[in-house]
């Protein structure tokens, strides 16, 4: 943790899950009918159904993720999260209690490297509906034309797709977005201008680039000798396409893991302790679509330790009233007290509701 006068003081910081995303956007399919698009229950089952002429790449990948899949039960009926660690624990003791029968799986590392892919594929698909949700968000909590040095609201998203990113960009350059290394282009230097970034990416981007090695060495946990953090340079964005799973560079992105690689990747370290930062200066912490599942230890960990004196107000936005009672239950471990706890049933509904008051 920073000097505590460096750190920005947040007025409403928000939170926002895979519901937030969910109840913002829809996916036209092959078929034709509207699918919702982020990482929800059915998303294994939205790749294992991607029917995609182009590019060419993605049926090769999908047949090695589907019918590479050794847990018992097809890989469309699990969860995303609980496809890819019953997979990679699988795979690892086929590796390690039986070597000859594992010459014949696919390497852990090869078919994540295709899920990877598949899943940015199917977040850049996703557009926003009707009601532009996300665009109403950003009008009224991050009024275009703000410099962003006057603007004390902030966002920790947990998703990767670019909703919510492609509003704000459209108002504020990249490295006022994001963070202070990222560049524009991969031939063009970053250019620093705000330690204090609108938009906190904790689990990387579907847009952000960087070579495919060091995406690999990130996930296998290979870090720096020394224990020195992994410095991966360098990242930029890139909204044109996405790579094959063959080439040099990669989405930087961390799939679902059974742990986190914050500690020893320099980048995801800084956006992890700039969101604990926030945490301890906000005055209102709103949460939309996130309700911190067991599984996600790290999450669970930094929202149940911070200490803040600021913190006056919750907002809970899900349609699930369970959510609220799991905020409740986690944020007690942090001693706040006094604190003013409103529920709303979803995005649309706390929209309208804050810019009436």
């Amino acid at each position: 943790m920073r000097n505590p006068a460096r750190r920005k003081q947040v007025e409403k910081l928000f939170v926002l899950g895979a519901g937030a995303s969910l109840a913002a956007t829809a996916v036209k399919s092959s078929e034709g009918s509207i699918q919702q698009a982020p990482l929800d229950a059915e998303f294994a089952a939205r790749i294992a159904d991607l029917k995609l002429e182009r590019p060419g790449w993605v049926a090769d990948s999908r047949k090695k993720v589907v019918q590479s899949f050794r847990p018992n039960g097809p890989f469309r009926t699990y969860r995303l999260e609980e496809a890819i660690l019953r997979q990679l624990g699988i795979l690892e003791l086929f590796r390690s209690l039986h070597a000859r029968r594992s010459r014949n799986q696919i390497d852990p590392h090869e078919w994540l490297n295709h899920l990877t892919h598949l899943i940015c594929v199917v977040l850049n698909r996703a557009r926003e509906n009707r009601q532009a949700l996300y665009r109403r968000l950003v009008d009224l909590h991050f009024p275009p034309g703000t410099a962003v040095q006057n603007l004390n609201n902030r966002v920790i998203t947990f998703n990767y797709d670019t909703l919510l990113d492609c509003h704000l960009l459209e108002h504020w350059k990249t490295t006022e977005v994001y963070f202070d290394a990222i560049r524009e282009r991969r031939d063009r230097p970053a250019r620093a201008s705000q330690d204090h970034p609108l938009l906190l990416k904790l689990h990387g981007s579907i847009n952000w680039r960087c070579a495919s090695d060091s995406l690999r060495t990130m996930i296998e946990g290979s870090g720096n000798a020394n224990d020195e953090f992994l410095v991966i340079d360098p990242i930029w964005m890139d909204n044109s396409r996405i790579p094959r799973p063959i080439d040099e560079i990669a989405p930087l992105i961390i799939p679902p893991l059974p742990t986190k690689p914050i500690t020893t990747v320099g980048i995801f370290n800084w956006l992890w302790t700039r969101a604990y930062e926030y945490l301890y200066d906000a005055r209102e912490l709103v949460v939309i679509g996130y309700s911190m599942p067991p599984a996600d230890q790290l999450a669970e960990s930094m929202f149940g330790s911070f200490q803040s004196r600021r913190m006056e107000r919750i907002v809970i936005v899900d349609p699930n009233t369970a959510a609220l009672d799991r905020w409740r239950t986690v944020l007690r471990r942090t001693g706040l007290k006094g604190l003013r706890w409103t529920y709303y049933e979803s995005l649309d509904v706390f929209l309208d509701a804050e810019n009436a008051v």
